[in-house]
């Protein structure tokens, strides 16, 4: 899983459509949902809370880790 900054460097908040019904994300990482995705960071004043960056208009902030979102698979070492 991501950490939240692996996360956030994929929004692209000038991708087709995005903040409209489309994902803001280039079209490389297809398919993505229009929805919450989790990183792997904790917020930290808030332990039970992670992080998460909305794919729907691009916009980071944190949940409770009992939510029920999408997550992405990510490799490095590239």
């Amino acid at each position: 899983m991501p950490s939240i900054v692996e996360l956030e460097g994929i929004v692209d908040l000038s991708a087709p459509g995005c903040g409209h019904g489309a994902p803001c994300i280039d079209p490389t990482f297809d398919p993505t949902q229009a929805n919450y995705y989790w990183s792997a960071t904790t917020y930290a004043d808030y332990s039970p809370s992670a992080w998460y960056v909305s794919f729907s208009t691009g916009s980071v902030s944190y949940l409770l880790k009992l939510n029920g979102d999408y997550v992405r698979a990510v490799r490095s070492g590239l």
